[in-house]
């Protein structure tokens, strides 16, 4: 399954559009909402609240992030991130 990304500013930063100048955002996501998305820079993601699902392209082990627990993302990462939950993530750029 695939899911696309809207021309947001969220997924402009997060795709790595250098015109966006915070190194963090947050979102909401409810439950069983997904997005995937490929990191153009090495950075963070933050589980604020809830229960996120994280599938990393060619890692054969997904990741559960329970709230308070963060995943070191690398550039060129492929990630499909859902909730399975109500959740808030936030994502950092280094």
């Amino acid at each position: 399954m695939q899911t696309i990304l809207p021309n947001s500013a969220f997924s402009r930063w997060f795709t790595g559009n250098r015109c966006q100048t915070s190194s963090v955002r947050r979102r909401e996501l409810e439950r069983r909402e997904t997005f995937s998305s490929t990191f153009q820079a090495a950075g963070n993601i933050h589980c604020l609240s809830g229960l996120l699902w994280v599938t990393r392209d060619g890692d054969s082990k997904d990741i559960l992030l329970h709230a308070g627990e963060s995943l070191a993302c690398y550039r060129h990462d492929r990630l499909v991130i859902e909730a399975l939950e109500n959740a808030i993530l936030e994502l950092t750029r280094n």
